[in-house]
């Protein structure tokens, strides 16, 4: 997997998790998805 498939999986993972609320483990781990809404601006 090279580092741009992994930052895709990991933005949609945080972004689901996010929307649905569901996993608030990700949700307080802002510091690690902060790098990737920067990466994506469609997540901010």
């Amino acid at each position: 997997m090279s580092v741009a498939e992994w930052l895709h999986e990991r933005s949609r993972a945080s972004a689901y998790a996010i929307a649905t609320h569901t996993n608030h483990r990700s949700a307080n781990r802002i510091g690690e998805i902060a790098p990737i809404r920067f990466l994506h601006p469609r997540f901010m």
